[in-house]
């Protein structure tokens, strides 16, 4: 009830009519004075607030101070100069115009209050009980037993019952109940009840979520995996191939798979899962492709002659190392076969047979794999026959510009084979087929040697070009540097420590630069200028085990930064996703990145890669929609949304009920309804890559007067602004008022 209203008609009705006390009683109702002893009927916990006063000739309302004959009472008398609904102008400052009465009972009793004045002398009676209120529980877009809305009596003074609340699938989670519509704050356990109060469902929208899965794959090899989800109705997406591409991993329903291609690592893939409802949850899907290790071939030589076999790897800088070695079925003791240099298997059959050496490669931070090299040992024939060789046959590999296969041609008679290089080290022998990997750019003069049972020699020779410019621009102590590119006429400046020469292999015409930095050029770096291109040699110290990289990352208002952390490198890069570079902070934009660092020296090169999120206040990552909340609108009014970070390329698609009066145009999503209710929004965002982002929301609408489908009125009491007591005071006021006019027009006309 609105009290100054209510108080300034009570004083203008008896003021007209009559000398009187009056009591606002306990429920806020107005009462004769007249009928001098009063009594309320109140419960626990239900607030007292009684004005007395009287309007007369007099403003010396109350002639005596009312006393209570009840000490241990709950109620309190306060004394007060200016009534609600007046100016305080209108009393004289120095007499107080009326009491009051107020107080809260907490236990059941009999309360008696006696006041005195120079008419009347009156009692108030207050008689408390323990009593009940209700307990409202509204759910909001979920049921409580079964409904929207459901109400329980509670004895004064206990515990609510809180019951859980429920939604149709488990795409809320209910947290329990809160004292305002639309608070995440519930109450505590146990709740005590000591007033009408409705209570609130406070819900969390539930994320999808998906098994997990990591694979490790042979480059080349077929991999499949089916996921599981919860809820099962959850579709799966690819949202970033961390490296990989479209034709080497896909996704139909829950499987993923593919033949993966790339070169040994770790690939960090993306993977979304949606469903309706539910906020779409992001997972990694590490596919782990091993060391490559090329089928070693058969090879096939004498008793007592040097075998030499250095496996193609990939990374070339894998470090071999021997796990077994057996002649025919039975362990192979004694044999005497090492490893050189970390990569070269070496040894002297001494027994007739097959031997087997199983060997493995490994590097830091891959998996690593194991093949074996077969070895068939035979007894050379007694008489002096003469080996022979006509020539070799090399073929350089598409794939890695660098690696030669080598085969000799018409091979007789021969008792061992040997393959050396340049540098007249083996590395290979005993077959007539065999793989130089080129240590740079330049041309090499490769052998193939042969003996016979006379023990004479007979040698082949082929040079084999390599223009791949492998880390050019890098030179190392006491290493010999080499470079080569197609000769034209120009002219080439280099440093004072290389050899600039002009060759011809096979009808071509090159020029090369070679020679061995010393210590002395440690740090220096010259300009040379090739007919091609010009490019700087700066000169390292020499290492002596292949590089360690790794690094850290960190992300700052949207600034990726690292820091190398490995060791033995002479030169560390950074790929954020555009390339190599000496760069060690990126400008990024909100999205997935397999930021990469590969370190290099004169022994081979390491890349390591690290899986980085980067997301911005209102933007979500990826457009995975994460960041969309449900939309709460009025029946009628226009109803907008727009998803923001869209790029060219991108397409929006949306389903559900709420697509019935949505529409989409470009990243908007807009529309309305005069229906009330709870609507689902799918909305679907899929790339030029034909990836997809999808996100789940509910639209609510709500009635023009603050009601709505999801049940939190603005106005939860139901009360009318204006009771009917209020109303009835100012018919009765409006009638006293005509009767008056009536009577002194009557009496003027007289």
């Amino acid at each position: 009830m609105n009290k100054k209203i209510m108080f300034t008609t009570v004083i203008a009705i008896f003021a007209i009519l009559s000398s009187a006390i009056v009591l606002g009683s306990a429920s806020d109702e107005e009462v004769d004075a007249n009928a001098f002893n009063h009594t309320f009927e109140l419960k626990v916990g239900e607030p007292v607030d009684i004005l007395i006063y009287r309007m007369s000739g007099s403003r010396n309302v109350v002639s005596d101070i009312p006393y209570l004959t009840n000490i241990n009472t709950p109620f309190e008398l306060r004394r007060y100069s200016t009534p609600p609904g007046t100016t305080a102008s209108e009393y004289s400052e120095n007499n107080f115009d009326y009491y009051k009465l107020i107080g809260t009972p907490t236990s059941p009793g009999s309360y008696n209050w006696w006041i005195s004045t120079h008419d009347h002398t009156f009692s108030i009676t207050f008689s408390v009980s323990v009593g009940t209120f209700d307990v409202t529980y509204n759910a909001g877009i979920g049921k409580v037993n079964g409904q929207t809305a459901w109400t329980e009596q509670i004895v004064s003074g206990t515990h609510a019952s809180l019951p859980t609340a429920t939604y149709t699938t488990g795409a809320y989670i209910f947290k329990g109940w809160s004292l305002t519509s639309g608070g995440t704050t519930t109450v505590s356990t146990p709740y005590t009840v000591t007033s009408n109060v409705t209570l609130y469902a406070v819900w969390e929208q539930a994320s999808v979520t998906i098994s997990s899965y990591s694979a490790t794959v042979t480059q080349g090899q077929p991999f499949s995996h089916t996921f599981t989800t919860n809820p099962t109705t959850a579709t799966i997406a690819i949202s970033n191939y961390g490296g990989l591409s479209s034709s080497q991993i896909s996704v139909s329903g829950k499987t993923v798979s593919g033949t993966p291609t790339a070169s040994p690592g770790t690939y960090n893939v993306t993977l979304t899962a949606s469903a309706s409802g539910y906020k779409t949850t992001t997972t990694t899907l590490k596919i782990t492709i091993p060391i490559t290790i090329t089928q070693p071939i058969e090879y096939t030589q004498a008793i007592g002659t040097l075998f030499s076999y250095e496996p193609a790897t990939d990374p070339q800088n894998a470090t071999i190392t021997i796990t077994g070695v057996k002649l025919g079925s039975a362990n192979y003791t004694g044999h005497g076969f090492t490893v050189s240099n970390n990569r070269v298997i070496n040894g002297i059959p001494t027994d007739l047979g097959t031997v087997a050496i199983t060997f493995s490669a490994s590097a830091t931070g891959y998996v690593t794999v194991s093949k074996t090299v077969m070895i068939s040992v035979y007894e050379p024939p007694a008489t002096g026959q003469s080996a022979s060789i006509d020539s070799i046959i090399a073929v350089q590999r598409a794939d890695t510009p660098r690696v030669f296969d080598l085969t000799a041609i018409g091979v007789a008679n021969a008792v061992s084979i040997t393959w050396k290089d340049p540098e007249n080290n083996a590395f290979s022998s005993s077959s007539v087929t065999s793989v130089f990997t080129c240590p740079s750019s330049g041309a090499f003069s490769l052998t193939c040697t042969v003996v016979g049972a006379d023990g004479v020699p007979a040698t082949a020779t082929v040079t084999v070009v390599c223009t791949d410019s492998y880390h050019r621009e890098m030179a190392w102590v006491g290493v010999e540097y080499s470079y080569l590119e197609k000769y034209v006429s120009a002219y080439m400046m280099y440093a004072p420590y290389l050899t600039y020469e002009r060759i011809e292999v096979n009808g071509v015409r090159y020029a090369t630069l070679k020679g061995t930095p010393t210590s002395e050029y440690l740090g220096m770096t010259y300009k040379s200028m090739g007919a091609h291109a010009d490019f700087d040699i700066t000169v390292y110290a020499k290492e002596d085990v292949a590089p360690v990289s790794s690094f850290d990352v960190s992300v700052d208002d949207m600034i990726i930064s690292v820091t190398f952390t490995g060791s033995h490198a002479s030169v560390v890069y950074f790929d954020f996703g555009e390339g190599w570079t000496s760069d060690t902070s990126y400008e990024a934009v909100p999205g997935y990145y397999n930021v990469r660092c590969m370190a290099i020296n004169n022994i081979g090169e390491r890349i390591v890669t690290e899986y980085v999120e980067i997301e911005a206040e209102g933007v979500p990552v990826g457009l995975s929609l994460d960041a969309l909340t449900d939309y709460i609108g009025i029946a009628g009014e226009p109803i907008i949304i727009d998803i923001l970070g869209m790029i060219e390329g991108d397409v929006l698609t949306i389903s559900g009920t709420a697509s019935a009066f949505l529409t989409v145009d470009g990243n908007r999503i807009s529309g309305s309804t005069n229906e009330v209710g709870t609507y689902s929004l799918t909305i679907t965002v899929t790339h030029a890559d034909d990836t997809t982002d999808t996100g789940s929301i509910f639209v609510y609408i709500k009635a023009k007067n603050g009601g709505g489908g999801n049940g939190n009125d603005d106005d939860d009491d139901g009360d009318d602004e204006y009771s009917l007591l209020d109303k009835l005071l100012f018919v009765a006021f409006v009638v006293i008022i005509l009767l008056i006019i009536a009577y002194l027009v009557g009496r003027r006309k007289k």
